[in-house]
């Protein structure tokens, strides 16, 4: 449509005027996201980043806040430390469909904005590529909680100590705003489409 052509033609300057943003290929269907999300945190670690972002399409981040919490754990931070931060930290236990294949369960960010310090994304996606490309005899259908098992792997085999950081204001959902979005001393105009 032509709303469609002007939002990618929107997109594609951002990403050539800001270098911000990077096209993750594939489809956008439920089956492929641990596909994606295993490829959005290679690209970053590849591109150097000292942390990677994972926002679904229905969130904008919030530049400032997110900014904040990450020069906030720099600061308190133990020597060492990795992060694993979301907008809500589940315990892996309020639903079964939580649950792996073979029952365990692990504590898990909810996946509309997560961050990881590049070298846990390093660990999981390259060290334990093996283990995290063939998630189906641990894993479940939601990606957010296999990220979760990853970074459990993580600590437990790689003996990275992770801080698991909750902080909801990193991100807005759209789908649930009309008017302007609460982002700190930016303000994007939107009206809610559903």
């Amino acid at each position: 449509t032509a709303d469609e052509i002007a939002a990618v033609k929107r997109v594609v300057a951002e990403a050539e005027a800001e270098g911000d943003i990077v096209p993750v290929w594939g489809w956008e269907r439920y089956q492929d996201l641990n596909k994606k999300v295993a490829r959005i945190f290679e690209d970053g670690v590849a591109m150097g980043a000292d942390f990677v972002a994972k926002v679904d399409d229905d969130t904008c981040l919030r530049p400032r806040r997110l900014l904040r919490t990450l020069r906030d754990w720099r600061r308190t931070r133990k020597p060492g430390a990795e992060l694993y931060l979301g907008r809500y930290l589940f315990k892996g236990t309020e639903y079964e469909a939580m649950r792996g294949a073979d029952g365990t369960i692990a504590p898990f960010q909810s996946g509309t904005a997560v961050v990881l310090s590049a070298n846990l994304a390093r660990t999981i996606f390259d060290v334990d590529r093996l283990y995290t490309t063939f998630f189906q005899p641990y894993g479940t259908s939601f990606d957010d909680a296999n990220l979760g098992k990853w970074v459990q792997r993580a600590e437990r085999v790689h003996g990275l100590a992770v801080d698991k950081v909750a902080q909801h204001g990193i991100g807005v959902d759209l789908a649930k705003t009309e008017g302007p979005l609460p982002l700190g001393d930016e303000v994007v105009r939107r009206k809610a489409t559903g």
